[in-house]
């Protein structure tokens, strides 16, 4: 089996590949790359008979809209149609040691089944035992050596300079999936989410920018959960990047958390916070609009300022009254005055 792929090093530059960025984001990019992967151990020719357009999506990973990747792939002649089948577009010509596989399997066994020809020959002329299984051990023995004239023998990077060199190596995608064939069903089916790619970094940065900084890896394990879960129709639930930037956006202009108090990703992700509907923050009360509680407490002192206001009233209207009285008392006690 093929261990390896070629990638040319101007491939992130080529227009092709810039304009699938554009359109199906990195992670249009990144499937293409798994389904170049997943090709080379599968289907050496490039030719993916048998696949429709959702099959090819599930073996590169694409959580997107329904057959939107392969439009696109086709589009931009990454892949092409023939007979009624999907081939990949240049995969002979970029991909030359690993359509030869088969041969180098082939060759392999011819090699063994000389060795133990030529084995058993000097056998029987020095009067030895050998087995008859001799064509049988170097059938099964002919896939190993391949294998490891594969790693040992690999010829050097084809040159980069052609037109369309479409093709990415191993060494630079060791850690990605390969992803599952159509036969083995859709258990588990996607990308291998072991390691942060570029769609959880590029969230990664943007939420780091635009709301708060933590860890490269913080919502990390959130973000696998979303990517590997399905609704009951078996659509992915992960909205995607472009979504998730729209509404940070718009939660950070709508001033939903205090600057510096923002939610980490995790729990951002882990609530799904983008379906709940965006409410700015409550503003404090202000004095031309009392609340409920300021009215009652107003209308109660009001109220004990008037009843103090009739209490001195009634105060000063008695003392009054008892002044008059005492003033009448002492005028009738003096004596009238003596005339001369």
């Amino acid at each position: 089996m093929n261990t390896d792929i070629r990638l040319s090093v101007g491939f992130f530059s080529h227009p092709k590949t810039i304009k699938l960025m554009r359109q199906a984001g990195a992670e249009g990019v990144v499937c293409l790359q798994r389904l170049w992967i997943w090709a080379a151990q599968n289907r050496v020719d490039g030719c993916l008979v048998g696949f429709e357009a959702d099959d090819i999506e599930i073996v590169a990973g694409w959580t997107g809209e329904l057959g939107f990747l392969v439009r696109t792939l086709e589009s931009l002649r990454f892949l092409d149609r023939n007979d009624d089948a999907y081939c990949l577009h240049g995969w002979a010509e970029h991909q030359a040691y690993v359509t030869q596989e088969p041969a180098r399997i082939e060759k392999s066994r011819k090699a063994a089944q000389k060795r133990w020809n030529n084995a058993r020959r000097n056998a029987n002329d020095g009067n030895g035992v050998m087995p008859d299984d001799a064509s049988g051990n170097a059938s099964s023995n002919a896939r190993s050596n391949a294998s490891s004239i594969a790693r040992s023998n690999a010829p050097n990077q084809t040159n980069p300079n052609q037109e369309e060199n479409t093709s990415p190596p191993v060494e630079s995608l060791v850690n990605q999936d390969r992803a599952r064939s159509p036969e083995r069903g859709s258990e588990g089916v996607g990308a291998d989410l072991s390691g942060p790619g570029l769609e959880f970094v590029e969230l990664r940065e943007f939420y780091n920018r635009e709301m708060r900084a933590e860890g490269p890896l913080a919502g990390f394990a959130e973000y696998k959960q979303l990517k590997a879960a399905r609704d009951m129709t078996g659509a992915s639930l992960w909205p995607g990047n472009a979504r998730l930037f729209d509404d940070l956006a718009a939660r950070k202009e709508a001033g939903v958390w205090n600057r510096g108090f923002e939610i980490g990703l995790g729990r951002y992700l882990r609530e799904k916070t983008w379906l709940a509907p965006i409410q700015s923050r409550a503003s404090p009360p202000s004095e031309a609009t009392p609340t409920e509680f300021q009215r009652q407490q107003q209308d109660r002192r009001t109220m004990m300022r008037i009843a103090k206001d009739l209490r001195e009233r009634e105060r000063a209207a008695k003392q009054q009254a008892q002044g008059g009285q005492h003033g009448q008392r002492a005028a009738a006690a003096t004596p009238p005055a003596a005339f001369d």
